[in-house]
């Protein structure tokens, strides 16, 4: 498997699918929760406010608005709902990413994009959940700045997650297939698959070289990638 990272913004570009933008956006919520662990929390010197589960299973029994979410009665299996809950939020939002790069027309997802989308997903921490929890507008209800810093900080985390998860390209096996017959002698070389030029599966014409390094010697070959969707349409032969 070849992992390739996309630098710039090409403008025939396509915009990210949305599955692969949901995807991305698990990880970017990874990437969040472990920012906020081991960088904004002791930067901040505060942790998350939590409580998600508990205002999320009170949703699901018709309360959407508590005075107090900390003083709230309990509601089963809430840390379970709350994780489950927090990871689909930011697949949803890797989702509408994708989506909003294809308005009014599509465009490349890029980190800086990526992250100024991180940072205005912060309106629904500042003015919906924290509000409905009890905690006031942006999490000021008893004043402390670093509620709706730490909400920034992590969602800033988010963004940065999204945009790196995107740029990454991972290809399969299709995209650089090299294997091994068994060895007849110790002087036989191994034998290896030569990658031959086709169309790709999107119907684009292939163009540009690339090399591919047979795994276990320095023979390198040469295979044909599609200019266009960066594919590999390539059919193997025996050597």
């Amino acid at each position: 498997m070849t992992v390739r990272i996309r630098l710039g913004n090409k403008p025939n570009a396509e915009a990210p699918s949305m599955l692969r933008a949901a995807l991305a956006g698990v990880v970017a919520t990874y990437a969040m929760d472990l920012a906020g662990r081991k960088v904004v929390a002791p930067a901040l010197g505060k942790g998350p406010s939590g409580g998600l589960g508990r205002w999320i299973g009170h949703m699901l029994k018709g309360r959407f608005t508590h005075e107090d979410i900390t003083k709230v009665e309990p509601v089963e299996h809430e840390a379970a709902i709350g994780i489950v809950a927090h990871y689909g939020i930011g697949l949803v939002l890797g989702a509408g990413y994708a989506l909003l790069l294809r308005v009014p027309q599509p465009r490349q997802s890029s980190v800086p994009r990526a992250t100024a989308y991180g940072v205005a997903t912060t309106v629904f921490p500042w003015f919906l959940m924290f509000p409905a929890r009890g905690q006031g507008v942006m999490g000021l209800r008893d004043g402390d700045l670093r509620v709706p810093a730490f909400a920034l900080c992590t969602h800033v985390a988010y963004g940065l997650g999204l945009g790196g998860a995107l740029q990454l390209r991972i290809r399969g096996s299709w995209d650089a297939v090299v294997l091994y017959s068994r060895r007849r002698d110790r002087q036989a070389p191994w034998s290896r698959w030569r990658l031959t030029p086709r169309e790709c599966g999107r119907g684009y014409a292939p163009s540009g070289d690339e090399t591919v390094s047979a795994a276990g010697s320095s023979v390198r070959e040469r295979f044909r990638a599609c200019g266009r969707c960066g594919r590999n349409p390539s059919r193997s032969s025996w050597v």
